[in-house]
């Protein structure tokens, strides 16, 4: 089930399943400033969760605020969260985020792990995994990504060479 909310504080849409509200034992000084949507955010642990909103909403908050207490709450090793965002200034920003507030909250431990937690765009995550099954995906395990100029510069030569093959059997 999707909700929409009115404010831009909030996320556009909450999305997950088993939603009840577990107490929580981690207080924060910003939990005055959660909405309901967002405290309801954090506090679902009974499955996936999908947020999505504009600009300045507060997504990274709640999404650091989850991981910070899957972490401590819950007892869930940081090796063994995803969590996936649209860009890699996203990414980063949300690692540091989260090893700031385990820092601050006394887990020196779980701020070191998070360095090196699966924090990526959804492109990086599958190139993690391609990478760790390259044999099994059949592919060479020394692949590279393409950037997007030189994804531009082999689309303009496919584009080139179709049209000279075109152009070749009108002949």
């Amino acid at each position: 089930r999707c909700e929409r909310a009115t404010s831009s504080r909030v996320p556009r849409h909450v999305h997950g399943r088993d939603a009840g509200i577990p107490g929580s034992a981690v207080l924060t000084e910003a939990a005055a400033n959660w909405t309901d949507e967002q405290r309801q955010a954090i506090a679902q642990r009974g499955g996936e969760l999908f947020l999505d909103a504009g600009a300045g909403s507060g997504k990274t908050s709640v999404l650091v605020e989850r991981f910070v207490r899957a972490v401590l709450e819950d007892g869930i090793e940081v090796a063994a969260i995803l969590a996936i965002t649209f860009t890699e200034k996203a990414a980063a920003e949300m690692r540091e985020r989260i090893r700031q507030r385990l820092r601050e909250l006394g887990a020196v431990e779980a701020a070191r792990a998070a360095e090196t937690a699966a924090i990526s765009t959804i492109h990086g995550f599958c190139a993690r995994v391609l990478r760790t099954h390259a044999l099994e995906a059949g592919i060479d395990p020394g692949f590279s990504i393409l950037d997007e100029r030189e994804a531009r510069r082999l689309a303009d030569e496919a584009l080139e060479a179709a049209v000279e093959e075109l152009a070749e059997s009108v002949e």
